[in-house]
């Protein structure tokens, strides 16, 4: 059954907040209501907490949250109570902190902070306080910038980013910072200064549009850079694609890389403008698909409305729901790929590179189309950064007192594991691309 895209508009006329969030007060009231609104709306729509046991969880957290904010609170503070959860969820479900996404970006990594075991480090020593803050705090506060499923590197990477605006955001904190550690069994104190990281190797090309072409005519190499399946870019991917494919072909191009190392994501409908060139038949996959019991009666509905004039629509939405039911609230769909458009192909190797903060989309693209290609098509660099199955078809909403802005999914997509390992998309070549790869990095690829 092909199911139509239920988009939820309940609470989104609400405003996101930022200049005043330390200017408002909740009541207790309004911040109860605001945690029920919040737990409740994940309950309801997100497949993982289909199950009793899982709704026990989630009402567990949600109990210790209102334990928590049980006085008045500014909307700062009460914005970090519920932040410091987002550890429970998957990387599509949780609280969204416009304050904390630009100071993330102005403010300096916090230097070789590490999290073992319950223990916050640094350069390996045990920290017990940073300006008197306890490192039992800072844990709580820091783990909101995690996710359930978060590579491990991307966490560690995450944490030093996050650390900095956290402290300054909740505590009016900068840097220098006072930290007091544990040296083997002796305490001490130093001052850490934070200072602008030296830049990486990888360079990031200004471009007013994310998809570019190089090519390497007399080595027969060409590199499509495609970071990001972003949906409101699809006119520009399709013409580039045209135009890209137009030039690659006519040259005869011998090796095609495409670039996803920082893909994070979008619309898997976007691959469609590569796989037109790419794909010489049709390929069909079996997937299973996961929803709440509340989002499949939206989509059974919406079914119903659109094709209510088809006598056969009952039986088969008693089949649909029957087996909905009886298999732990999934049920099958069909994903085909292939070319939509007549002309010549790709005959070429294709070489995708990927990345730890490839996401979402990004690793469908590497996933399906290593999949559907398999040996004519190598996966270069290291793990995607995505935990797979992954849960998407996002929904942003606002709270209703306080307006702090959330997502949650409402699916979850088994694709296909034959290329995993712990649930991370593994590469065929395993090859540092933290840099700015040059043409002798590709030659160097296609001799491995």
């Amino acid at each position: 059954m092909k199911f139509i895209i239920f988009t939820l508009i309940a609470s989104s006329f609400f405003p996101p907040v930022n200049a005043q969030l330390d200017v408002d007060s909740l009541s207790v009231t309004q911040i109860q209501e605001d945690i029920n609104f919040y737990f409740q709306t994940i309950k309801k729509w997100h497949p993982e907490y289909a199950s009793s046991s899982a709704q026990s969880q989630l009402d567990s957290i949600r109990v210790n949250t209102l334990k928590e904010c049980c006085r008045p609170m500014s909307i700062t503070e009460f914005t970090k109570a519920l932040y410091k959860t987002n550890k429970y969820f998957d990387g599509h479900t949780g609280i969204s902190w416009d304050d904390l996404y630009p100071l993330e970006k102005k403010l300096p990594p916090f230097p070789a902070i590490n999290m073992e075991d319950s223990l916050l480090l640094i350069n390996g020593k045990q920290i017990i306080s940073v300006n008197n803050i306890p490192a039992t705090n800072l844990i709580e506060l820091v783990n909101g910038a995690t996710y359930k499923g978060m590579h491990p590197k991307i966490k560690i990477k995450k944490i030093n980013t996050s650390m900095a605006p956290l402290l300054y955001l909740c505590y009016g904190i900068k840097s220098p910072f006072i930290i007091q550690y544990k040296n083997k069994e002796e305490i001490k104190t130093d001052t850490v200064f934070t200072r602008i990281p030296a830049q990486p190797q990888r360079k990031e090309r200004e471009m007013t549009l994310p998809y570019y072409l190089d090519i390497y005519d007399k080595e027969s190499i060409a590199v499509i850079t495609y970071s990001t399946s972003a949906g409101k870019h699809e006119t520009y991917l399709k013409d580039f694609c045209r135009l890209a494919f137009k030039d690659i072909i006519r040259k005869k191009i011998k090796y095609l890389f495409i670039d996803v190392t920082q893909n994070p994501g979008g619309n898997d409908g976007m691959h469609g403008y590569l796989y037109n060139y790419l794909l010489k038949k049709s390929y069909k996959f079996k997937i299973m698909e996961s929803f709440s019991s509340y989002m499949f009666e939206k989509l059974v509905e919406e079914e119903t409305q659109q094709y209510k004039e088809n006598k056969k629509l009952t039986k088969k939405i008693a089949n649909m729901k029957a087996y909905f039911y009886s298999h732990n609230n999934t049920y099958p769909q069909k994903r085909t790929y292939k070319s939509w458009i007549k002309g010549p192909k790709f005959k070429g190797k294709i070489f995708i590179i990927q990345s730890n903060h490839t996401y979402s989309a990004g690793a469908d693209f590497c996933l399906y189309t290593k999949s559907m290609l398999k040996n004519n098509c190598t996966l270069v660099g290291e793990e995607c950064g995505q935990y797979f199955p992954y849960a998407g078809n996002v929904v942003d909403a606002f709270l209703p007192n306080s307006h702090i802005q959330f997502r949650y999914a409402t699916k979850i997509t088994y694709d296909p594991d034959t290329y995993l390992k712990n649930g991370f998309l593994q590469p065929d070549i395993w090859y540092d691309v933290n840099k700015e790869l040059e043409l002798k990095d590709y030659i160097n690829i296609i001799k491995k």
